[in-house]
């Protein structure tokens, strides 16, 4: 059986958001897109991506509530979230979420850090 291979990258910031995608298309990805939390709550229920990777900050709804909205449906059991956010992974944790997450990446971000991670969390769902 071949391993999910699709992620979904919710960003409100598009030049981000077509950064990231292109680098993990490039890597091997099917790759989706959001533009806020609805919309990765919606393609992430459509698609059923291995990983999702969410701003935390972003119009309409948040990360935090995407996640938890992910996390509260039974048909992303086996879905991975991380947050990528200019927010310090402090003040993400302090927010109670981190509950709803499997990890956190930094703004800006390191495309060659990003890819490590990813590949990282999708190895562990293999193993």
């Amino acid at each position: 059986m071949q391993a999910n291979r699709s992620i979904l990258i919710a960003d409100d910031e598009p030049d981000i958001r077509e950064f990231i995608s292109y680098n993990l298309a490039k890597s091997g990805f099917t790759v989706f897109k959001a533009n806020n939390g609805i919309e990765a709550l919606e393609l992430a229920l459509q698609t059923k991506p291995a990983l999702v990777i969410l701003d935390i900050m972003m119009p309409e709804m948040n990360g935090f509530e995407a996640s938890k909205k992910m996390r509260e449906n039974i048909t992303l059991d086996h879905t991975r979230i991380f947050f990528l956010s200019a927010m310090s992974e402090n003040m993400a944790r302090t927010s109670g979420y981190q509950i709803f997450v499997d990890g956190f990446l930094p703004k800006p971000i390191s495309i060659k850090e990003l890819l490590s991670r990813v590949n990282q969390i999708l190895s562990d769902d293999i193993n």
